[in-house]
């Protein structure tokens, strides 16, 4: 068992190609709620904000505030017993702060950063999965904190922090209209406009955006010469010019912090309670929550979430002192980082394992990390730093274990000699090895509950292998390699460090090849671009984009014959796109493998930040969900292109374009977030994917979504950009491979829709155009076959229109019907439809499901609401 003091070592766990298949997670959870209390949030303050001591005790005040709004906010289920906030190590050393282990930026629940382009930005949940699900972190500005009560914020920022921090913790969604949507729909309750908002209770004005405020009057309220009515004649909405300004005081409302938080008034969600209506739930709304989660209320998705479920943590008095949080301050360690790597014997003879390691070993010296080899000689282990090839083939094959030691046996030596040098806290130490073994499954699991870190490679091009948690195979293809696995963990450590692109090159018959990489203005400085060739040396030019020649005899450029490496480095580099053009020197043919790696450290301009989610689907067992968040600063990058490339167990390569358009798995439209699914093809095995980022275009911008009408644009990174992600592997072994006819069964519906949108009714055809975004035949993929559609007129009750759906049967006023209609367009597309009036209402109700040719059914799209004629 390997066991050990970790208070004084960490052992790093990094498995490379794990991914955690765990419903609603985009990335390890470490917060828990027991006894109503949640502890080991984790707050990390980002790198980039300089050393500020009086911020510490802003943010304590803040959280302080925060756990009580939560406790009342919960109705007594729920606040913050214990708070980390980690320093990053930029910051002076205190003997009050304790040395972070295992706590880390990436991992963090709520992270601080300090943006230099665009204005405050309101706290933002970063989100992959849907509705009930926990999302990745809270994102919280610097400013915000220190600044509350500037524009656009009314009240306390501990306020919006728990807004925030619902929608990450447990899937919840605002219920005000999202940024370019109408603020106004048709309720079916009294035919008329209303803002959207939860409570319908919720009090306010009906303001055109002008100077004098002009109130927007209904037709019923223009009674004299002196008012005119603000209504569009077609929609039966306000007209565009017309806003909802809630009162920020004396509401009779309590709920709903989804809602508009800043009121002082409101202190909770919204719920079923008919009988209270300061917190009933307003279903009938097309709010960004009703439309994701079915339009069920706040609260009944919050007491469904793994916290609150089957009676989990009821309410429980507690004094006012006794939400207090306690504070733990700590500092990521800062000293020089290093990579142990032990050998499994049955590879050390293995040339290609010399030379991988031999290259990571000169790529290293850019890392400002150290590589080691540890080997067990004769019941003990050593360690040695390389210099050439010839020196990890001799430190390798002439030292073997000459007597049989246990795995388990080799690595609790390794890290008992890490800890004896005082460097324990900045070693990875990394298993590369080709054997699965139960002795090997142990040892990761009890790695894992000791707290320690430590990463496992398993270096076969078996497909089927790798059958085992937290062990993945490599792949053949660029970016999947054991070389890319061991470069992976090494840039864990080194987030500034980024992977531009990788590349692999034929050469032949002195044929020369070229290719081009964007080097962008967060990227100017320490750009490497690194050609390993197999036999012969090759002639490589490079060349930027103002022209310039790079070649092997310039002082950038450095050749190891030993490595068969050419690396060019340049401390400065120009922003635009470069060149390399690479010819072989004989007739002979040979691969060359490139990679490009930057490091941003432009001060004058924010980071593009890449994040990524892929993991298997909780029911499909063939269908990989797959994610990319995007940002830079506070402000998500859209209008990218995103692409994964997949190798498959049978070595394909399959290229599947990720999506931010609000449909299919991607549940917000140009929130910098892309999303898809990819439908594996029924085998078992590994599935290892790489994700390419590129823009398309200039000057792309993203209005922050606040509460506000003033102009947030943000300006975002000003030339293209190009990034490669090494997303690792989900490994699939639930397809029965003896079903025979597994493969032709189609069992997988089409996606829910969630942008069903009712456009404008067209008099002259008495038509009302409907708008969606289609679906394909298996989720996001393909064609359906067609759609049901569902129409409830004058309806007073949308819930009963959606037990009418999901039943057949109906109890509520007005009349239902349902139509089945051909889809037009394949996935992704947008699907236009004109329904025929079939007879007069005052309201008319939408909803529509897709189906496929195989009569799987997707779920009930979100509700929309509309009329063709105004009354008083």
């Amino acid at each position: 068992m390997i066991a050990m003091n970790v208070k004084s070592f960490t052992f790093v766990i990094l498995v490379l190609g794990y991914v955690i298949d765990s419903e609603g997670l985009s990335r390890p959870s470490t917060m828990t709620l027991e006894n109503n209390e949640y502890k080991n949030v984790v707050i990390a303050i980002h790198e980039s904000i300089p050393e500020d001591k009086t911020l510490i005790d802003t943010l304590k005040d803040t959280m302080t505030k925060a756990s009580k709004y939560l406790y009342t906010a919960t109705r007594e289920r729920a606040f913050f017993k214990e708070i980390k906030i980690l320093l990053p190590a930029t910051w002076s050393r205190d003997p009050r702060y304790v040395t972070a282990t295992s706590e880390n930026l990436a991992f963090a629940d709520v992270i601080i950063t300090d943006p230099i382009r665009g204005k405050r930005s309101l706290p933002q949940a970063r989100s992959y999965d849907g509705c009930g699900k926990q999302g990745v972190h809270v994102l919280l500005s610097k400013e915000f904190l220190t600044i509350p009560r500037a524009e656009p914020y009314f009240n306390d920022p501990a306020k919006y922090f728990i807004h925030a921090f619902a929608q990450f913790r447990w899937g919840v969604f605002q219920e005000y209209p999202e940024e370019g949507e109408s603020e106004f729909y048709i309720s079916v309750t009294n035919g008329r406009p209303e803002a959207i908002r939860c409570t319908i209770q919720l009090r306010g004005l009906v303001q055109k955006n002008d100077s004098a405020h002009t109130i927007c009057y209904l037709p019923s309220q223009a009674q004299n010469a002196h008012v005119v009515a603000s209504v569009d004649n077609v929609t039966g909405l306000y007209e565009r010019e017309c806003l909802w300004r809630p009162y920020p005081t004396r509401q009779r409302t309590k709920a709903s912090i989804m809602d508009h938080q800043y009121i002082t008034n409101i202190e909770t969600f919204c719920d079923d309670n008919h009988t209270d209506y300061m917190t009933v739930h307003n279903f009938e709304a097309p709010s960004k929550h009703n439309r994701l989660c079915g339009h069920r209320s706040t609260w009944d998705i919050i007491t469904q979430t793994d916290d609150f479920r089957n009676g989990r943590n009821p309410p429980h008095g507690r004094l006012d002192a006794q939400l207090e949080p306690t504070f733990i301050v700590m500092r990521a360690p800062g000293r020089k980082r290093r990579a142990a790597i032990l050998i499994d014997p049955s590879l050390t003879k293995q040339t290609d394992i010399h030379l991988t390691i031999g290259h990571l070993k000169q790529e290293s010296s850019i890392h400002d990390i150290e590589i080691v080899l540890v080997k067990h000689v004769d019941g003990r282990i050593s360690h040695q730093q390389l210099q050439s090839v010839e020196n990890i083939e001799s430190y390798l094959k002439h030292h073997s274990p000459t007597y049989k030691v246990s795995l388990t046996d080799q690595i609790t030596q390794t890290v008992q000699m890490m800890e004896e040098e005082a460097k324990g806290n900045d070693t990875h130490f990394i298993l590369v090895t080709d054997k699965e073994s139960s002795e090997l499954k142990k040892m990761l699991t009890e790695s894992k509950q000791n707290g320690l870190k430590f990463s496992a490679i398993l270096n076969t091009h078996n497909p089927f292998a790798g059958n085992l948690d937290n062990l993945h195979t490599v792949g053949k293809e660029v970016g999947h390699t054991l070389l890319d696995r061991l470069r992976n963990i090494i840039l864990e450590e080194t987030p500034r460090k980024i992977v531009i692109t990788t590349d692999s090159i034929h050469l032949s018959n002195m044929v020369p090849v070229s290719n081009s990489v964007l080097i962008d203005q967060t990227l100017v400085n320490h750009v490497t671009f690194i050609f390993h060739y197999d036999v012969d040396q090759p002639n490589i030019d490079l060349r930027s984009p103002s022209a310039v020649i790079y070649g092997v005899e310039d002082d950038v450029c450095t050749v190891d014959y030993d490595l068969r490496v050419i690396r060019f480095h340049l401390e400065f580099t120009e922003v635009g796109t470069w060149t390399y053009t690479v010819m072989q020197t004989s007739r002979s043919s040979q691969n060359v493998r490139v990679t490009v790696i930057s490091e941003e450290e432009n001060i004058k301009i924010d980071p593009i930040v890449l994040k990524h989610s892929v993991k298997t689907d909780k029911e499909y067992e063939n269908v990989i969900l797959l994610h990319v968040d995007a940002m830079q600063g506070s402000s998500p990058l859209t209008g990218l292109t995103v692409v994964a490339k997949i190798e498959t167990p049978e070595m394909k390569v399959e290229h599947v374009t990720l999506l931010d358009n609000g449909a299919g798995v991607d549940i917000s439209k140009n929130d910098g977030i892309y999303s898809r699914t990819f439908i594996a093809p029924r085998i078992n095995g590994s599935y290892h994917v790489t994700y390419m980022v590129t823009s398309n275009s200039t000057g792309d911008t993203q209005k922050e979504k606040g509460y506000t009408k003033k102009d947030n644009t943000h300006s975002l990174i000003e030339s293209n950009f190009q990034r490669q992600i090494p997303a690792g592997t989900v490994h699939i072994s639930r397809i029965r491979i003896n079903d025979m006819h597994a493969k032709d069964r189609d069992v997988i519906p089409p996606s829910r829709m969630t942008d069903l949108e009712a456009v404008t009714f067209i008099p002259y055809r008495n038509s009302i155009v409907l708008k969606w975004t289609t679906p394909g035949d298996d989720f996001d993929h393909g064609k359906p076959s067609g759609y049901h559609l569902y129409i409830g007129y004058d309806i007073n009750n949308v819930r009963s229109f959606l037990k009418y759906i999901s039943s057949g049967s109906y109890d509520g006023t007005g009349h239902v019907a349902n139509e089945t209609i051909a889809a037009k367009s394949s996935a992704t597309e947008t699907e236009i439809f004109l329904w025929n009036v079939k007879m007069f209402a005052r309201t008319y109700v939408f909803a529509v499901r897709a189906f496929d040719d195989s009569g799987n059914i997707g779920d009930i799209s979100n509700v929309v609401t509309t009329t063709t004629s105004l009354r008083p």
